[in-house]
């Protein structure tokens, strides 16, 4: 259809879960990056420059939440492990609800809080919680 376009995949029902804890339906947006690490290679002198692939390197999560003070919600559960110094936990992430599987991978990582803001937002709009977890460990990718 000339002109249309259409996505391949749309995120309607991300999955989260934080330190065993489901926070999905307070999940407006998520960012969950991987790269890889390169190192500067040179040849023959400075005459050919390039990039040496190096390491595969997950960048820290992003998580924008609708925030919810009530118990085990996001305040409660972001702000348990911020807290004590040198929590670690794990992130568990999915595109959909659905059965983990090839076309529905789940990823898991042990992360830390790195930053989330106490009090955000501006008067009469959503109270939103942007909340970056640093990556503490390797990465899992299940599809079973």
């Amino acid at each position: 259809m000339a002109g249309v376009i259409t996505g391949k995949h749309m995120l309607y029902d991300v999955t989260l879960s934080v330190n065993g804890v489901d926070l999905s339906d307070h999940v407006e947006k998520i960012e969950f990056s991987t790269k890889t690490n390169t190192a500067r290679g040179d040849a023959m002198g400075d005459t050919q420059q390039y990039d040496m692939a190096l390491l595969l390197v997950v960048e820290d999560i992003k998580v924008s939440f609708f925030q919810d003070y009530a118990a085990a919600k996001v305040y409660a559960t972001i702000n348990a492990a911020w807290i004590v110094p040198q929590t670690y936990f794990n992130v568990v992430a999915k595109a959909s609800s659905a059965a983990t599987s090839a076309t529905n991978p789940q990823f898991t990582i042990r992360c830390f809080v790195k930053q989330q803001p106490l009090l955000k937002g501006t008067h009469g709009d959503r109270h939103m919680s942007d909340v970056d977890f640093g990556v503490a460990g390797n990465l899992a990718i299940a599809v079973a």
